[in-house]
C-alpha cells in the first residue's frame, strides 16, 4: 500500500521528511494537493488533461459586453482580467466538483442583501457557463478522479492529511474524504514530537502572563535599523551556539516578502560559521528577450524616442558587447553615428532599428520586429535560447492578431497592455540543510518544536492579519453567499478560513508556543533613510495578550540598554571624522598638456571656447574632461534651456537661406518646423504642443525684431556655424561662430544666446568674456584685419551686448561695456594664460567654493561647479554653491 502524507507548505514538508527519515520509515511520500493528484493519476492510469483554463477564460471574458469588468478592459486589459480571473477561481473552490454549469443550467448564486453583488457573482456564473464548466488544472484533474475512484487502482493509496480539514477548500476536502473512504486510516504513520504547551505558553493564550524579570517568555527589543536587528540576532544564535546548542533547534521568523532580512541575517549567520535552512530566495535574471520586444513597441508607440534607441542597443542580446552597445548609445544621444563607420553592419542594423515601418499595420510590425531579433544572439548558460525566442514570436503575433482596435495609437497601447515583463526565476526550490537554522516566513506555521524563536522585522505593515486575493471583490463580500444547481442549495463558504475573525493571530501565537525557551522579537526604529519606524499594529495585540494592562512601549527595550545573557557588547573605539586637508593644487610635476591633449596622430588636440573657460574657472574639471572622466547617464528628453537654444540657434541659421524673402508669420513657421524636426523631432508628438507652441512664440519675439533690424541697416548674414582654426596661448584652438554679417564696412561676428543680457553684459564690462576675444582672433588670423564687431544677440530680451557700438532699432536695444574693447577679455586672457603655464608645470589649481559668488558677479556660471568631484576636492572655505542663474 502507497502512503501519501498531505501538507500545507514546503516547510511542514521538510520537517516530516526528516522525522520519517530518523525513525526509517520508508514506502511515504509527502507533499501538497497537486503532489497527490500527481500520485492519484499515476496509481488510477489516468491520462493528464489539457490545461485550457488560462486559454478559454480570457476568450469567454472578453466576449461579455455587459459584465461588471467590461468598461474595465478599455483601461487596463491586462491587470482586469487577472482580477476577474483571480474571482472566478476563488468561486470554483466552493463549487462541488461533480457541478458543471451550463448557459442552459447555470450554477447561480444568491445574496439578498446586496443586489450589486449578487449581479456580480451571477456574472461569473455566466462566464463559467460560457468556458463549457472548465476549471484550473488541478479542479480538472480532481474530477476526473473522483469519476474513476470507484475503479480498481494499481496499488492502493493511504492518505493522512496532516491539516485540520475543515480548513481545506471544498473541492480538496472532498477528495481527501472520498480518498479515506477507499481506504480508512487505522492508525497515525509517525507519532510527530509536538511539544506541549508550557504553562507560561498556556497563560499567553490565556492572557493571564506576567512581564516579571528577564526570564519573561517573551521580551522585546528595539533596534536601530535592519542591519543592527540582523546583526543583533545573528550575535544571539551564536552565544547559544557557541554553548554546545545545535543550529537547527533555533527558528527564526521574518516579514513576508522583505529580502533584506533574509539577505542580511544569512550573511551574518554564515560569516559566524552557521547555515541557514528554508531559504527561499531564488536566482533570477531579466528577461531581455520580452523586455527587447517590449522596447521595441514602446519606441513604434511613442514615435521614435532616443532614449527608448539607447535601451534598446544596450541589451544584452544585441549582436556586440555591451561596452559597445553603451558607446553606440552614447554617440546616438549625440546624434552621431560617425564613429559607427568602422563596423558598417553595426550601423546598418541600427539604422535598422531607426528606419520607420512601411505601413501602420500588425503585419508591417511584426516583420520589423522579426528582422531586428532575426540578428539578436542567444546568452550562453541562461534559459533565454533561440528556442524561446520563437515562443517569444509566435506569443506577440498572437497578440497582434487578437487585438481589434480602431486606430494604430490604440492597437499598440492594446499589445503593450498585454505583454508583461517579469522576472525569469532560476530557483523556485527553498534550500533545506542539517543543523542549520531554520527561516520562516511570518504567514508559515512552525510545525516543529525548536529551543528558542527570534521574530525579526515587528514594524508596522508586518505581522498583520493577511488579506487574501479574491480577485475584483473583497473577501468581506463573500459572506452570506449562496450557491444554487439543478434542485440543490448549498451556502458558500469562503475556502480560507484562517482569514477570518482572530484565526491568524492564534495560530501565530501557536506557533510561538513551539519555543521551548523565550521568544525573541525585535523591531527596527528607523528605516535607511532615517524616517521614524512603530512597531507592528498587531503588538497592541500581542501586549494585551501579555498583560492587560501594561502600556505597549512599556514591553519595548532598546537593545543598547538591554541586559540579557545572550547579548554581548564590545567596545569599538571610533576616531573623530577629520576632513582630510587640501592642498592649494595637485603636482603632476609633467606637463599635463603633453599627456592628455595629444590625438592619434601625435598632434594637439585644440581648445575650444568652453573648454578654455571650463580650465579658467577650474582647471581640475578640465583635467576630468580630457581623462573622459564624465557622467554617462542617459538624460531625459526634456526642453530644458541648452535644449531650447539649439532650436534658435537652428531657427536663425536657417534663416540664412531665406534673407533675400520676404518672411511672413507661415514662413516663419517653416523655419520653425524645421527646425523642431533636426534638433527635438520628438516635440512633434501631441502632448508636446503646449511647450513646443510656447517655445515658437519666443523665438518668434526675437526674430520679427530681427530681420527688419538687418534690412535697415544693411547687415547680411554671410556665414553660419562657421569653423575657425588658429593659433592663442601658443596652443591651436577652434570654434564654431553661430553667425558672421557683413555690412559695407563692418564685420559683426554674432553668437545667438537663449537667455537675457545681464550677465554678458557683466563678464563684458568685467574684462571676463573670452568668446569675443577669441573669435575676433581667429577670424583675423584667418581673413586678415577688418573692422569687427562682436557680440551677443539675447533672444529672451532681444538686447544685443557688443563689444563696440553699433547702430540699434525701436526694437532693439544695444549695449556696450564701459570700459574699452582692449580692457572686455583682459582678465580672462591673462588668466587662461596663467592656467596653461600652470598645466604645462603639471599643476591643477583647486577651487574653493567662494570662487562661485565671485564667478557670478563676473557673469559666469560656474557650471564646473557642479561637478560631484570637482566639490570633493574644494576647499569648503564659504557658503555652499549657488545655483542659480539660467544661461544657456
Amino acid at each position: 500500500m502507497m502512503t501519501f502524507m498531505l501538507v500545507s507548505d514546503s516547510l511542514m514538508a521538510s520537517h516530516l521528511r526528516h522525522q520519517l527519515a530518523l525513525s526509517n520509515t520508508t514506502g511515504v511520500k509527502v507533499g501538497n494537493f497537486s503532489a497527490l493528484l500527481d500520485l492519484l493519476f499515476e496509481l488510477w492510469l489516468l491520462p493528464p488533461p489539457e490545461d485550457t483554463w488560462k486559454e478559454k477564460f480570457k476568450s469567454s471574458a472578453l466576449c461579455f459586453t455587459d459584465a461588471f469588468w467590461s468598461k474595465s478592459l478599455a483601461v487596463d486589459e491586462t491587470a482586469t482580467l487577472s482580477q476577474v480571473r483571480a474571482s472566478l477561481a476563488l468561486v470554483l473552490e466552493g463549487v462541488p466538483l461533480t457541478w458543471a454549469s451550463t448557459p442552459e443550467q447555470p450554477v447561480s448564486f444568491q445574496k439578498s442583501d446586496h443586489l450589486r453583488l449578487n449581479r456580480y457573482f451571477n456574472d461569473l456564473s455566466r462566464l463559467w457557463a460560457q468556458m463549457e464548466g472548465v476549471r484550473p488544472y488541478d479542479q480538472m484533474r480532481a474530477a476526473i478522479w473522483l469519476v474513476q475512484s470507484h475503479q480498481t487502482p494499481i496499488e492502493s493509496v493511504q492518505c493522512h492529511c496532516m491539516m485540520d480539514l475543515h480548513d481545506l477548500p471544498l473541492w480538496q476536502k472532498i477528495i481527501v474524504e472520498r480518498l479515506q473512504d477507499v481506504t480508512p486510516v487505522v492508525k497515525p504513520l509517525l507519532e510527530l514530537n509536538f511539544p506541549k504547551l508550557k504553562p507560561w505558553h498556556q497563560a499567553l493564550l490565556a492572557g493571564e502572563s506576567k512581564p516579571s524579570d528577564a526570564d519573561h517568555p517573551v521580551v522585546c527589543f528595539s533596534c536601530r535599523d535592519i542591519l543592527a536587528e540582523c546583526q543583533a540576532v545573528a550575535s544571539m544564535i551564536q552565544s547559544e551556539v557557541e554553548l554546545g546548542i545545535a543550529a537547527d533547534q533555533f527558528a527564526v521568523m521574518l516579514p513576508t516578502g522583505q529580502t533584506d532580512y533574509v539577505h542580511l541575517l544569512g550573511h551574518y549567520l554564515n560569516q559566524a560559521g552557521i547555515l541557514v535552512s528554508n531559504d527561499s530566495r531564488s536566482q533570477q535574471m531579466t528577461d531581455w528577450q520580452a523586455q527587447l520586444i517590449k522596447d521595441l513597441l514602446i519606441y513604434q508607440a511613442q514615435q521614435q524616442p532616443t532614449m527608448q534607441l539607447q535601451s534598446i542597443i544596450t541589451n544584452p542580446l544585441m549582436p556586440w558587447t555591451r561596452s559597445k552597445g553603451q558607446f553606440y548609445a552614447t554617440r546616438i544621444a549625440n546624434n552621431d553615428l560617425k564613429p559607427l563607420d568602422e563596423v558598417a553592419e553595426d550601423k546598418a542594423f541600427i539604422q535598422l532599428i531607426q528606419k520607420p515601418i512601411s505601413r501602420q499595420t500588425p503585419g508591417a510590425l511584426s516583420e520589423w520586429i522579426d528582422k531586428i531579433l532575426d540578428h539578436c544572439k542567444e546568452l550562453v548558460a541562461t534559459p533565454l535560447t533561440s528556442a524561446r525566442l520563437g515562443s517569444q514570436r509566435q506569443l506577440l503575433h498572437k497578440l497582434l492578431d487578437e487585438v481589434e482596435a480602431t486606430d494604430w495609437s490604440a492597437t499598440l497601447s492594446r499589445v503593450l497592455n498585454q505583454w508583461q515583463v517579469t522576472p525569469i526565476r532560476l530557483s523556485d526550490e527553498a534550500r533545506y540543510r542539517l543543523n542549520a537554522v531554520t527561516l520562516i516566513d511570518s504567514d508559515q506555521h512552525l510545525p516543529c518544536s525548536v529551543h528558542r524563536l527570534y521574530v525579526m522585522g515587528f514594524n508596522d505593515g508586518h505581522y498583520e492579519q493577511p488579506s487574501p486575493n479574491s480577485g475584483a471583490i473583497g473577501f468581506e463580500d463573500w459572506q452570506g453567499l449562496t450557491l444554487e444547481y439543478q434542485q440543490s442549495s448549498l451556502a458558500y463558504v469562503y475556502p480560507h478560513a484562517q482569514f477570518g475573525g482572530t484565526a491568524w493571530f492564534t495560530q501565530w501565537v501557536h506557533s510561538l508556543a513551539q519555543s521551548q525557551q523565550q521568544v525573541i522579537i525585535t523591531t527596527a526604529r528607523q528605516a535607511y533613510d532615517g524616517s521614524v519606524l512603530h512597531p507592528s499594529r498587531s503588538w497592541l495585540s500581542l501586549a494585551q495578550t501579555l498583560a492587560r494592562k501594561l502600556e505597549v512601549d512599556a514591553l519595548i527595550t532598546p537593545i543598547e540598554r538591554a541586559i540579557h545573557p545572550l547579548l554581548r557588547w564590545y567596545e569599538v573605539p571610533l576616531s573623530p571624522i577629520i576632513r582630510p586637508s587640501l592642498p592649494e593644487s595637485y603636482e603632476f610635476n609633467q606637463s599635463l598638456l603633453d599627456k592628455l591633449t595629444a590625438l592619434n596622430n601625435d598632434t594637439q588636440r585644440p581648445e575650444s571656447p568652453s573648454s578654455l573657460e571650463t580650465m579658467m574657472v577650474s582647471p581640475l574639471a578640465w583635467l576630468f574632461s580630457r581623462m573622459g572622466i564624465e557622467s554617462r547617464e542617459w538624460k531625459v528628453q526634456q526642453l530644458d534651456n541648452a535644449l531650447q537654444g539649439s532650436i534658435a540657434h537652428k531657427v536663425f541659421e536657417l534663416y540664412k537661406h531665406h534673407q533675400d524673402e520676404t518672411i511672413t508669420a507661415e514662413g516663419f513657421d517653416v523655419l520653425y518646423e524645421s527646425a523642431v524636426n533636426q534638433i527635438a523631432p520628438f516635440m512633434q508628438q501631441a502632448h508636446w504642443r503646449i511647450e513646443k507652441a510656447n517655445l515658437k512664440r519666443e523665438i518668434y519675439r526675437a526674430f520679427e525684431v530681427f530681420v527688419p533690424w538687418c534690412q535697415q541697416h544693411q547687415w547680411r548674414i554671410t556665414d553660419v556655424e562657421l569653423k575657425m582654426e588658429g593659433r592663442l596661448w601658443d596652443w591651436p584652438i577652434k570654434g564654431f561662430i553661430d553667425a558672421i554679417l557683413q555690412s559695407p564696412d563692418q564685420v559683426f561676428i554674432m553668437d545667438y544666446k537663449k537667455s537675457k543680457s545681464d550677465d554678458r553684459y557683466k563678464r563684458l564690462n568685467a574684462g571676463f568674456d573670452l568668446q569675443t576675444y577669441i573669435y575676433r582672433q581667429l577670424y583675423t588670423q584667418s581673413r586678415g584685419t577688418v573692422n569687427i564687431v562682436t557680440g551677443y544677440f539675447n533672444l529672451n530680451d532681444r538686447v544685443m551686448v557688443l563689444d563696440q557700438r553699433v547702430e540699434g532699432s525701436n526694437d532693439i536695444e544695444v549695449q556696450t561695456p564701459e570700459i574699452p574693447l582692449e580692457k572686455q577679455s583682459e582678465q580672462a586672457v591673462n588668466l587662461v594664460n596663467e592656467r596653461f603655464a600652470q598645466l604645462r608645470l603639471g599643476q591643477i589649481m583647486l577651487n574653493r567654493a567662494s570662487e562661485a559668488k565671485a564667478w557670478k558677479s563676473r557673469g559666469i556660471k560656474a557650471y564646473a561647479f557642479e561637478n560631484s568631484l570637482v566639490k570633493l576636492a574644494m576647499h569648503p572655505d564659504a557658503e555652499d554653491f549657488d545655483d542659480e542663474g539660467d544661461d544657456a
